[in-house]
């Protein structure tokens, strides 16, 4: 299963194809050469810029995603699924079902949610667990959205920190029912936006999580092994710094 695909900011207008380009590429060097499932979290060009190759590309059975604003972008996505024959299914809150021996649960957003002007609303938010291993998956999802998630059921020693580490996401009250050991924020090196805010930064480390950042150490991957999260190994070398060595973020 892949979430999103990258793409270049709305702010900005480059003919480089983050899917074809970067995405596609890094799969096949892992060995995929086809997908399960892909999910949309929400329509903004960062993340569904790329998609379109890496559905050509791989072919996936399915195509998740949630009520989201129906921009040109959008809608493209939904004839090619059409044309390449890929299931599209609809995940709301409250779904909850098995995956490849994962149980994934849809934390947002909710089956009656009415997308407005602020497309990271829409953002799905995931939670998969295997076993005694967990990780939630926050898309771009907003403070606003995190109070309304049932907490009760979000804990997880993996968070994927919302919005690239906005200050618009990441609350304390997520923090408080997730008890993250361990977070990774996407944002670009030197990107325009600040991201990720020295506010995210602080309340993560208050809370005890060991941070690790894209814009510093690059490419990440951590292997749920049904007890903890662990680091990965992948053709024999180390894709990110041991979790030990973490302990100053």
């Amino acid at each position: 299963m892949l979430i999103d695909a990258g793409g270049v900011s709305g702010r900005f207008a480059s003919e480089f194809d983050f899917g074809e380009d970067v995405v596609s590429p890094y799969l096949w060097s892992r060995g995929f050469e086809h997908l399960d499932a892909v999910a949309l979290t929400h329509a903004h060009s960062d993340h569904i810029g790329g998609l379109p190759s890496v559905i050509h590309n791989f072919e996936p059975g399915e195509l998740w995603i949630a009520p989201s604003a129906t921009t040109s972008a959008y809608r493209e996505l939904m004839r090619l699924g059409s044309r390449e024959k890929t299931a599209v299914l609809r995940r709301t809150a409250g779904d909850h079902f098995d995956f490849g021996g994962a149980t994934i649960e849809v934390l947002w957003p909710p089956a009656n949610w009415h997308p407005g002007r602020d497309r990271n609303a829409d953002s799905m938010v995931l939670r998969i667990s295997y076993q005694d291993s967990a990780v939630l998956l926050e898309g771009d999802a907003l403070s606003r959205n995190e109070r309304q998630f049932p907490l009760l059921s979000a804990h997880a020693e993996l968070l994927k920190v919302g919005h690239h580490g906005s200050n618009s996401s990441t609350s304390p009250e997520l923090l408080a029912a997730v008890h993250p050991k361990y977070a990774i924020i996407s944002a670009g090196a030197q990107n325009p936006f600040g991201h990720p805010r020295p506010e995210v930064l602080q309340r993560l480390t208050l809370a005890g999580t060991h941070i690790f950042r894209t814009d510093v150490e690059g490419a990440l991957s951590f292997y749920l092994d049904g007890k903890q999260v662990t680091s990965a190994v992948v053709g024999g070398q180390e894709t990110t710094v041991a979790l030990q060595q973490n302990q100053n973020h």
